[in-house]
Order: C-alpha cells, then structure tokens, then sequence
C-alpha cells in the first residue's frame, strides 16, 4: 500500500509539473541575398523560447553544410553565424534553433541565397519593336526606380526589380548615349543625340519641357541643387534654368567631357580640342589649361580644392580649383573614361589598353601603386563599393571584348583595392561595335549592378541586373557622376 501511495505521488509529481516546450522557430536578422565564393559573409538569426531557457542555433547552407549548434544565448539574442561558400549557385538556407534541455525548434523556412559574381536577375532585352543596347549608364532614384536610355531612341524607367514603369520616345527616335540625370527637383533630364534636352515626369514618363540644342549631344548633363542644367555638346558649352529656358552658351568649349560641378558651385569640363576649363556658373571662365590632346573623359572631383581627367594621352591630370594645373602623371593607353576615387582618396584608372591602374596624389606628385591587366578594352567608369567582411574597397569595372572560351564577350571585374582579384564574369552583349559598350556599372540600393549591354544571338543583354555585392564607397567620386542619380555634382550629392 506505501509503495503504491509512492508511485501514485511521483506520477502526480511528474505530470503536475511544466513540460518542456521547444523554442520558436527561428526568424531571419540578416542574411545576404548574394555571397562571393571564397568571401565569407554573416548570417543572422532570432527567436524566443517560451520557457526562457537559453537557446543555441545551427544553420543548413544549402550546400551540403550543416553547422554544428553555437554558443547559448538568451532567449530573444541574435546568433550571427560566418560562413563562406566556395562554389556559385542556388543556395537555399534554413535555420534551427535547440533550448538548454536539447529540445529542438522546427527548421526555419529556406530562404534563396545567389552565389557568384554576374549572375542575371533580370533583364529587359529587345523585342520585335526596337533594338535595346544600352551604352548610357543608368540613374537611380531614392525608391530604387533606375532610368537608361537606349540606342532606339527610348529612356526606360524600370522598378527594382526589371518591371518597366514607362517608355519614352525622343522626338526623331535619335538615340540616347548620354545618361539620365533625377535632378533635386525630382525630373529626369536627358539628352538625345540629334540634340533635344528634356524634362520628364519621373513618375510617369511625361514630358514637362524639351529643348532642341540642334548640335550631337553625347554628355550628361549636370545639375546644381537649384536645380540648374549644364551640358557640353558637339556644337558648344549651354546653361539652362530648370525649366530649361537658356541662360548661357559658349561655341569655344565643346566635345563629349560632361561638365562637373564642385562644393563650391565652380564647373570643369574637357574639350575636344585638348583644353580643360574652369567656368563659375555665370559662364565667367576662371582660367583654362592646354593639355594638348582630345579630352572624352569627364572630370573627377578629388576633394580639398583638387580636380582630375584623363586625357586621349594617357595620362591623368590634376588641377587646383584655383590655381590650375598642378600635375600630371605618367603617360598609360588613351583614357575615355571616367576615374574612380576610393575611400583614401587613390584614383582608378580605366585605359582603352583594357587596363585598371591605381594611382596615389600626394598634394604634389603622382604615383601608380599598381595596374591590373586584362586582355580587353576598357572605356566604362568603375563603381566603388565596400563590403563589411573587407577591409579594403572593392572595384567593379567593365571591359568590352575581354577573351573568353575563343570569344568575344564583355566582361565585369571585380577586384580590391589591394590588387587581388575576387571575381569576373561575362556580360551579354551584342556584336561588338567600333567604339565598344561604353555602360558603366551602377550600384543599386541591395548591392545588385545594374548594366547597359548589347543583345547577343540568345536575345541576352539590354539593361541587365546582375548579382554583386556592396554599398557604395564613402568617397567624392565613387561612381560614373559620382552618385546613383547622375548629377555630376558634388552640391546636395546623394
């Protein structure tokens, strides 16, 4: 009778007290939406237990990785796991979560990680109606909305993800070579070839005022914060109001060098005929220099009163925004693009020679640090990105014709600031041209690159999304017209 009184109590005992629930299934902090083979990367999880135990996680990589469980933490702690994947792909990730008495959460749902460097998300090639290569680079908006024109004639306005908003048409279906432009003021500015500037509703694609310059027009134009446009063309130097009603022109200044525009409000801009001009925005020419050769590339602004260009020598030069010319380096290929300036301040330079060489200025002289070679050609601006996990910049740069499998194709790079390489990839493209894709890359809000290309035989290219990683680097020119709206402008830069 005792004996059974006993278990009678110790069952009581047993069912009276708290089972053990499992945690909740864990939820997502952070996790990359692409990863870099041989880079590692953070991936963040969360989640509460009911009984307040103390929780631990383990992650499936999708890749055949399934980590051991980590350190416990409190419940409602984020777990950050590093994990670097060697190999490109789809990935999908799950996440479980175990309390201190080993009882296990569900598996979390998987979530689609892309591994690898240029793999398209999407794209909006040509259709039966018009041919889309795209040689302006793009701009973006503060909503992620990207603006591109084509060589059809047409600026697109596509969502984030590749969905066309709106098409506009130019007035004689000339093409677009010069960029886009969101202006302060929230309108798209744009300027065809045959020579009209517009302004367009960036919501709908409307067109608020037009322009005809009656001269080629390959430039971007520039924009103040007071929402002032300068653009360069074949024909002359122009300022327009924001309604682009024309305030000034100058027949002796002229080529395809887009003007840029200083802190101070100062504008800089190369010539055909080899001159580089500093103008205050009243058109008053503050002084000018003969650098002797043909100047297709656009001005940097460096900081600290100092401006660079490369030139059709080779060579880069910089300028005091006062005083002028200050020096020049050594001379490399023809330069048509634009530098890059990193977060220290060191210039990357494009050469036609398919080339990237990074150059130091020390307030007086100029150094090269190192030149990375590949076997293309190279007129697109690099995009300057940082990523958490590195310490050093990271460079994107494009080249047209770069060998692959015995062909042709254009080619994205990416590299550290040190010189080592983490990745390339083909980009679509179309036969290649005389002068080559001239497309720089664009870096989007979610660190994907968004790309003008040609259309190849598999109708691939036009604008392209592809995948890459990183948020732009905090410098005065880490992009084509130093920021994703294209203004060329370091006043009100965004």
């Amino acid at each position: 009778m005792r004996k059974s009184f006993l278990i009678l109590f110790i069952v009581i005992l047993v069912l009276s007290c708290p089972r053990n629930r499992a945690p909740e299934t864990p939820q997502y902090v952070k996790v990359p939406q692409v990863v870099l083979p041989g880079v590692p990367d953070t991936f963040e999880v969360s989640t509460v237990d009911d009984d307040g135990d103390e929780i631990r996680y383990r992650f499936n990589f999708g890749d055949g990785t399934i980590s051991e469980f980590g350190e416990y933490l409190p419940s409602g702690d984020t777990y950050k796991a590093i994990y670097t994947y060697r190999t490109p792909g789809d990935f999908y990730v799950r996440a479980q979560a175990q309390d201190r008495r080993k009882k296990n959460s569900g598996w979390s749902d998987q979530i689609k990680v892309y591994s690898g460097l240029g793999r398209i998300i999407w794209q909006l090639p040509s259709d039966d109606d018009y041919d889309c290569e795209v040689n302006s680079t793009a701009a973006v908006d503060d909503a992620n909305n990207i603006y591109v024109g084509c060589i059809a004639g047409h600026i697109h306005a596509l969502t984030a993800i590749g969905n066309e908003r709106w098409r506009f048409s130019s007035n004689n279906e000339d093409e677009f070579i010069s960029s886009p432009v969101v202006a302060p003021n929230g309108s798209v500015y744009c300027a065809d070839r045959g020579g009209y500037l517009y302004r367009l509703n960036s919501a709908t694609g409307a067109k608020q005022r037009e322009v005809y310059i009656g001269e080629e027009i390959v430039a971007t134009p520039a924009i103040t914060r007071s929402n002032k446009v300068f653009i360069n063309t074949l024909g002359g130097l122009y300022a327009y109001s924001e309604n682009l009603d024309l305030l000034w022109r100058i027949d002796s200044i002229f080529g395809v060098s887009s003007v840029v525009i200083d802190e101070l409000g100062y504008l800089y801009v190369g010539t055909e005929s080899g001159y580089f001009y500093s103008l205050d925005t009243l058109g008053n020419i503050r002084w000018r220099y003969n650098i002797g050769d043909e100047v297709i590339a656009s001005p940097v602004i460096l900081g600290d009163g100092k401006i660079a260009i490369g030139a059709q020598d080779g060579r880069v030069y910089i300028f005091d925004r006062n005083s002028g010319f200050v020096c020049r380096s050594s001379a490399y290929d023809p330069i048509s693009a634009t530098l890059g300036v990193g977060s220290d301040g060191k210039l990357y330079v494009p050469t036609e020679g398919g080339r990237l060489v990074k150059l130091n200025f020390d307030g007086t002289s100029i150094t090269e640090e190192w030149t990375f070679t590949t076997d293309g050609y190279n007129t697109s601006s690099p995009a300057i990105v940082r990523i958490a996990s590195e310490s050093d910049d990271i460079i994107y740069f494009k080249v047209s014709w770069a060998k692959k499998a015995q062909e042709d194709v254009d080619s994205l790079y990416m590299i550290r600031s040190n010189n080592s390489r983490i990745a390339s990839a083909p980009i679509p493209q179309c036969a290649p041209s005389d002068e080559g894709l001239v497309s720089s890359p664009m870096v989007l809000h979610n660190g994907f690159i968004v790309i003008g290309a040609g259309i190849d035989e598999n109708d691939e290219g036009g604008v392209v999304a592809v995948t890459a990683r990183g948020t732009v680097a905090l410098s005065p020119w880490p992009l084509f017209r130093g920021n994703r709206k294209n203004t060329g402008s370091l006043i009100g830069k965004q």
